[in-house]
């Protein structure tokens, strides 16, 4: 499945704060898709349908569950 052509930035704790704020200002909110990992995990238990709710209340674009194959080939979620 192709991308969407949109814009991404992505940080790491480490570098958060390094983000050029004036290359920020080129951008809008709609050139970024906001990808909820493990649902709202700052505010609910990750990977439970609370925190799944939560992140759709709050604007998420996206939910990115963990998701492992089993060997038979069925998708689980690790929550």
């Amino acid at each position: 499945m192709p991308l969407p052509n949109r814009s991404f930035l992505t940080t790491s704790p480490r570098d958060a704060f390094d983000i050029d704020t004036a290359r920020l200002a080129d951008f809008s909110a709609d050139d970024f898709e906001l990808v909820a990992h493990r649902g709202a995990s700052g505010y609910r238990p990750e990977h439970t349908l609370e925190a799944y709710r939560l992140v759709i209340e709050q604007g998420a674009d996206t939910i990115e569950p963990d998701m492992v194959p089993t060997r038979d080939g069925v998708l689980v979620d690790l929550g």
